[in-house]
């Protein structure tokens, strides 16, 4: 499996978030992220690893236009980090950097979230201010990331686990994982090389614990578990 075929697999996953059915939907997002963290590891533990020289670049065509909201900053940050990319702040634009395939990954479901969260807000924050609506989306943003950091860990245990009988293949398994790491932290080295960065400010917005909270709890909702098994490459199999 090629990495667009794997994309297009998650383009279909995601297609399922226009479902009413919101466990479904829920589902297709821990699959499409789940998916595409085996895919990585499986492929680089071939002999022919999909993009072996992909190079790292700065997108001028930013992930979002209308990032100023902390909580779509932070749900960037979240979403590439867990891609093998980084972003910084231009303006209003939140530009992402990394190799092209995860810049890909990160674009489908950044908008997939922003979307859900969207969705969540307006059905959820009717009579309620704009300091517990930011908060509630922070609070979403923030159960996304648990779920995709508790997600990528069951996803590389259950990799390594599975060939724990075969010392050669636990070892590419491992080799693999520890590339997927360096990735995000060769995506830093080339942005902050490249760009001129500044502090930021913290966000002026008020903490509200119960919206926080709140966001936390139906924020959950969006991410489902994506144990869906080996995506499979053909003949070749881990270690093989």
């Amino acid at each position: 499996m090629t990495h667009d075929e794997a994309l297009q697999r998650v383009k279909k996953l995601l297609a399922l978030s226009q479902s009413d059915n919101e466990h479904e939907a829920a589902l297709a997002m821990g699959r499409a992220q789940a998916l595409m963290e085996r895919f990585k590891i499986e492929t680089a533990t071939l002999d022919e690893p999909d993009t072996p020289d992909e190079p790292i670049e700065v997108w001028d065509d930013p992930l979002d236009n209308e990032s100023r909201s902390t909580w779509k900053g932070r749900l960037g940050i979240t979403l590439s980090r867990a891609n093998g990319c980084t972003t910084y702040k231009s303006g209003r634009s939140q530009i992402i950097t990394g190799r092209a395939s995860n810049v890909q990954t990160v674009r489908y479901l950044y908008r997939y979230c922003v979307r859900s969260i969207d969705s969540l807000a307006l059905a959820n924050g009717r009579g309620n201010g704009r300091t517990w609506i930011n908060n509630y989306r922070l609070g979403c943003v923030q159960a996304i990331g648990d779920a995709i950091r508790d997600e990528r860990e069951a996803t590389r245990s259950e990799m390594r686990e599975a060939v724990a009988g075969d010392s050669m293949a636990l070892i590419r398994v491992d080799n693999a994982i520890t590339n997927i790491i360096n990735e995000e932290k060769d995506s830093d080295r080339h942005m902050r090389a490249k760009v001129k960065l500044v502090s930021s400010r913290g966000s002026s917005s008020r903490y509200n614990s119960s919206a926080r909270s709140a966001g936390r709890s139906d924020g959950a909702g969006i991410y489902g578990s994506g144990s869906m098994g080996s995506i499979g490459a053909g003949s070749r199999r881990i270690g093989a």
